[in-house]
This record gives structure tokens, sequence and C-alpha cells, in this order.
């Protein structure tokens, strides 16, 4: 009986540590999230406004050489290409209206660029005009319809994907289906499948769930519920 009992106390004190432990493995990877958001801001914005700009100051000095009309036109283009890619990586890494203009905004910039450069369509169900998204779940929500998007691009053989966030009582629904040839619904994912591990994470630390439905031709979908009470708290 004594046995019997040290036995049940021993696994409630492992239960417990197991617990702590993956409470702090969470913290963890929610401040790596935020540092990396933050770091990402930073470069956004060097490579928008220092580096952007001197390039701007580059081709006025170009145009004021003695350079013949073709090779002029040539450096012209090349920097002109060059101003191109720099915004495009800058805004890859933070698009300035996400903190200028707001989630919903961003998202809808988001879906129309993913359209022009992928050929998926994007039917987008946006109701969320209500909601308050704090700094911390703007990012989180952003980042997780950013990846699904990329998710969808690369691997579903989807022509298109509807992206659903409503308010529905207490939460935030989010929904990402496409019309891809899916998987297996008991497929494990693959252990280097860090984006769908780190959409779990993102959402994990907003107190959220996160759901995969998918069947083998039948298309691939993320179900997201976020807490309204999370999502809105102001620091």
């Amino acid at each position: 009986m004594v046995g019997w009992i040290m036995d049940v106390t021993d696994r409630k004190l492992a239960d417990e540590a197991l617990r702590e432990s993956r409470e702090e493995l969470q913290h963890l990877s929610a401040n790596i999230q935020h540092v990396r958001e933050e770091e990402k801001t930073r470069i956004a914005r060097e490579l928008h406004d220092d580096l952007g700009q001197q390039l701007a100051a580059l081709k006025i000095e170009v145009t004021r050489t003695s350079l013949g009309g073709a090779d002029l036109r040539t450096i012209c283009t090349l920097i002109d290409q060059l101003v191109v890619s720099v915004r495009r990586i800058a805004t890859d890494l933070r698009p300035a209206m996400l903190d200028d203009l707001g989630l919903i905004p961003a998202i809808e910039w988001f879906g129309d660029q993913f359209s022009a450069r992928h050929g998926v369509r994007v039917v987008r169900l946006l109701d969320a005009d209500d909601i308050d998204f704090n700094h911390e779940s703007a990012t989180v929500v952003f980042r997780v319809v950013q990846e699904a998007l990329s998710n969808v691009a690369r691997h579903s053989g989807a022509t298109e994907v509807t992206l659903k966030i409503v308010r529905d009582g207490a939460n935030c629904i989010m929904r990402i289906a496409d019309n891809g040839h899916g998987c297996p619904s008991n497929k494990r994912p693959a252990r280097n499948s860090f984006g769908l591990l780190g959409m779990r994470e993102r959402v994990a630390g907003l107190g959220g769930e996160l759901r995969i439905e998918t069947e083998p031709e039948q298309g691939f979908a993320l179900s997201i519920s976020l807490p309204l009470a999370m999502i809105e708290a102001k620091g």
C-alpha cells in the first residue's frame, strides 16, 4: 500500500515537472519569436530607409556622369532593379503597413501579392474590423497567414485558398483552406516541418489551438481559435 502511494506521488511529481518544463519551453519559444520579430523590424527599416536612400542618391549621381546613353540606361535599369529587390526583401521581413495600417490591410495586401506571385486565387472572408489586435497578436496572425500561404504555394498544388478571420463569441477564429491534393489525416508531420511547428508555437503562445483537417484529394485546412482576451490584451 505504501509503495503504491509512493508510486502515485512520484508520478504526480513527474507530471508536474513535465508541465513546468513545457511551460518554460513555451515561454522561451515566445521570447525567441519576439526577439526575431524585433530584429526583422530593425533590418527591414534599415534596408528600406538607409540602403534605399543610398541607392536613390547613387542613381542621381550616375545620371550626372559623362557615360554614353546606352551605358547610362543600363546602369539606371540595374539600380532600379536593385531598389525593387531591396524593397521586396524589406517587406518580406516585415511589411511596414502591418505597423502603419494594421493587421487586416496588411493581410489584404499580402493576399494580393501572393496571388500575383504564385497564381493562386485567395478568397478572403475577413470580418474582424471590430477586433482590436495588439502588437503581438497582430504579428502572430500575420506570420501564421504568411507561413500557411507559403506552404500552399510549396506543397499543395492548389489553385484556390480561402482565408477566413472572424469573431466568434469570446474567440477569434481563423481558417485557411486550400483545394489542393491534401494528405492522409493520420499522417504525422515530417520531423523537419518547422513551419507547422512554428505556427503551433505562435498560436499556443496566445493561448490558442490549431487543428489540421485534410484528406487525399480533399485539400488541406488549418483551423485556429484564439481567445480575444489574449489577442486584445494591452501591455
